[in-house]
């Protein structure tokens, strides 16, 4: 039975009383619940608890009913209950008219939703009392430590969750459910048939031998359509048997990538610059090992390492059957699960890494039946060694972002390895990537353990090793387990989603994952601009950045003086997309971002005096265009005032400043490449510094050059290169008559 039950975070929709309160509140109270819960010595003072928090419901209806709730998971410790007790538990069925079996809106699922309620629980503790069978109550199974799973059955052997045991389905599509390890590989192959964007690789093999597939999506090449080299990354799932929602999440995030190929915006970009690997299953033999036995647990002790401050109970863990964690070194998985100790043997995967970490900390065990056996020495096991593979697969020099998958916790674990820039920007991206789910920045908080510690895990060794960020992302539920959901809170069953909610958390993770891939492909650069007179249609400036070995060089084409009370049309092209459409063809924010719509555009300069000026252009969200892919563009209509000292300017240049869309600023040198070095390299701000991670306003594209060298750049000036010199020759001939270009583009206007 989870003492982290302290969910049943049902206040906000279960009650018209406490409607208002935010997911943060109802968590708060519940925690405080939970605490003064504890305080109640024995099932007399339970009883005068819960009579007390029914009285105090009118002036804190919040606090009531969580502590309503609390004190209903402790009598479940209770099995003899007094006449009194049970009055009092059964006058709390009329306590509130919803219960889990009520309907509930598919957006409200794991955001402020009412689980089971009062009624609900003290529903299922009056029928634990009674014993009364649920509508699946199968036959007892001998043998000391086998657990039925069952939805509202109670019994010695029984473990109720409060909703449908989840069973394997062998419906390829997406779907309300989770799909068998051969329905899964089946939907793959079928993604994989006639795409040129997704194929499979064989990277190892189980300690069955099993195949180990790793699954590469983007183009068969490994530079970016101008010749860079991509940048990678990693994507793992199913290093834990048991946990079902790994696996969905994963191949969903690949279904979303093959769904969109063609999109020609997001994800096209996507597909063409990025290099990422995804391994679906890892731990193939557990997996199939688990969805054997879907409703069938083996629980038992093991000499665990136990955590300060927890009870001797705390290594009673699930180990085998539908709960199985490791992977099947010396297992007979024929006679699992069963009251033998072969059953609980096996590695954990998430143990075994071959870092500085292996055989550390308080969560590491050597005995092999221990639910965390890290293994008889550093990636000892194959499938660790499979995931290596698939490291090398991506490239493992270019890797920028890797993410294990796992449920369940609702947390993003990460490390913090010291290098101060990377930590940083690790922490950023879960904000970011949280943010991206719909629910809020703080949705999936971040949780890194300090420089130095470790405990063998895949994230540390990705970590520590490439100095990138790297996570263990646990799906939700919250530590509460599934009683967010409407069950009973009992035992292990946060690592069973209820079959309703996963097609919604395929979806926020997607867009989550999406977004984590997006950013970390790198900063925006603006790459292209061109100014046209309105009537007519001449070009008056047109410079581009050309790639040049390991940066760019800049090629002015046109460069003429602007004039006041003239109609311009500006275009500017950037290395990316920079926003998402609605199915209303509408710019619109990137799920949870907060980026302006409309970038910051604006002609400065510095006039014949010697005085600077700036005049700002009005922009608007609806100006985005597209290039080479949707949204990577975007142009205006512009006139500049009769008052701008544009005459004989010494200087006059675009100052452009726009994020894209998960927030990063844009580079502001774009003669140097941005790369990744344990943080961003060649991503200068508008101070021409390279180490702050933070980009700036892009002032590099002059109309008028006077030579001195532009913000952003650290002395370079603006030209860089062979290119930059022709383009300042080339404007400097244009001022004095002597060169006129008949320079057209058809495409972006």
């Amino acid at each position: 039975m989870r003492a982290a039950a302290t969910a049943l975070l049902v206040l906000a929709a279960t009650t018209a009383r406490a409607d208002h309160a935010t997911p943060e509140q109802i968590e708060a109270a519940m925690r405080a619940a939970a605490t003064e819960a504890k305080a109640y010595a024995d099932e007399s003072t339970m009883v005068t608890g819960l009579q007390r928090a029914q009285a105090s419901g009118a002036d804190d209806p919040l606090a009531a009913e969580a502590r309503l709730l609390q004190l209903l998971i402790r009598l479940r410790e209770v099995r003899a209950p007094q006449a009194q007790t049970r009055a009092v538990v059964a006058a709390l069925l009329d306590h509130a008219p919803r219960t889990m079996t009520d309907p509930v809106d598919p957006e409200q699922r794991g955001l402020q939703r009412p689980a089971f309620a009062v009624a609900g629980a003290a529903r299922a503790l009056l029928r634990q009392w009674d014993q009364v069978p649920g509508k699946d109550t199968p036959a007892p199974t001998p043998g000391p430590g086998v657990l039925i799973l069952t939805e509202d059955a109670f019994g010695e052997q029984l473990v109720p969750l409060g909703y449908p045991v989840p069973v394997p389905l062998d419906t390829p599509e997406p779907g309300d459910g989770f799909r068998s390890y051969a329905a899964l590989q089946a939907r793959l192959a079928a993604l994989a048939e006639g795409s040129a964007d997704l194929r499979a690789t064989v990277v190892g093999r189980s300690r069955e031998q099993r195949d180990i597939a790793a699954w590469t999506l983007g183009d068969a090449d490994d530079t970016t359509p101008v010749g860079a080299p991509e940048p990678a990354a990693l994507v793992n799932g199913t290093i834990h048997a048991r946990e079902w929602a790994s696996p969905e999440v994963v191949v969903g995030l690949i279904e979303r990538f093959a769904g969109n190929a063609e999109d020609g915006g997001l994800y096209r970009y996507l597909l063409d610059h990025v290099n990422l690997v995804v391994v679906p299953v890892l731990n193939v033999d557990g997996f199939l090992h688990t969805q054997r036995t879907p409703s069938v647990t083996l629980e038992s002790e093991a000499g665990d390492p136990i955590p300060a401050g927890q009870p001797p109970e705390y290594s009673n863990y699930p180990r085998d059957g539908r709960l199985r964690r490791k992977n099947l070194r010396s297992v007979d998985a024929d006679a699992c699960p069963a009251p033998a100790s072969g059953c609980m043997n096996g590695v954990d995967l998430n143990r075994n890494s071959d870092s500085q970490f292996f055989a550390s900390g308080n969560q590491n065990s050597g005995n092999p039946l221990s639910i965390v056996h890290h293994g008889p020495s550093p990636a000892s096991e194959p499938e660790t060694q499979a995931l290596y593979a698939a490291a090398d697969l991506a490239r493992r020099e270019r890797l920028r972002l890797y993410v294990d998958v796992h449920s369940f916790g609702r947390v993003f674990f990460g490390v913090n390895t010291g290098a101060s820039r990377r930590d940083a920007l690790t922490a950023t991206l879960v904000q970011r990537m949280s943010g991206a789910t719909g629910r809020g920045a703080n949705r999936y908080p971040y949780d890194a353990t300090p420089p130095g510690f470790g405990i063998g895990s895949t994230d540390e060794y990705f970590g520590y090793g490439l100095q990138i960020p790297a996570y263990t992302l646990e799906i939700e539920p919250t530590g509460n387990g599934a009683s967010e959901y409407g069950g009973f809170g009992y035992h292990h069953d946060g690592f069973i989603l209820p079959e309703s909610e996963i097609a919604r958390v395929r979806r926020e993770l997607a867009d989550a994952l999406t977004l984590g891939l997006y950013r970390m492909a790198g900063p925006p650069t603006l790459i292209e601009a061109q100014i046209r007179e309105a009537e007519g249609d001449r070009v008056v400036y047109s410079a581009r950045w050309q790639a040049q070995g390991d940066g760019r060089a800049l090629q002015t084409d046109v460069a003429e003086p602007l004039a006041t009370q003239t109609s311009y049309r500006l275009w500017l092209a950037f290395d990316k997309p920079m926003r998402v459409r609605d199915e209303q063809n509408e710019v619109v924010p990137y799920a949870g971002q907060t980026a302006p719509l409309a970038p910051s555009i604006a002609i400065e300069g510095l006039s014949a005096e010697g005085t600077s000026f700036r005049q700002d252009l009005d922009t608007e969200a609806q100006g985005w265009l597209a290039q080479r892919y949707a949204n990577d563009a975007y142009a205006l209509d512009f006139t500049l005032p009769a008052n701008l000292p544009l005459t004989d300017a010494r200087r006059l240049n675009l100052r452009v400043d726009v994020q894209d869309l998960s927030g990063q600023a844009l580079d502001a040198n774009p003669a140097t490449r941005v790369d990744w070095n344990a943080g961003w390299s060649g991503y200068e701000d508008g101070n021409g510094r390279a180490d702050t991670d933070t980009g700036g306003p892009d002032r590099s594209l002059r109309i008028v050059d006077d030579g001195s060298p532009t913000p952003g750049d650290d002395g370079g000036g603006s030209g860089g290169g062979a290119f930059g010199a022709l383009g300042l020759f080339v404007a400097l001939l244009w001022r004095r008559g002597i060169c006129r270009s008949a320079f057209r583009r058809d495409g972006p206007i």
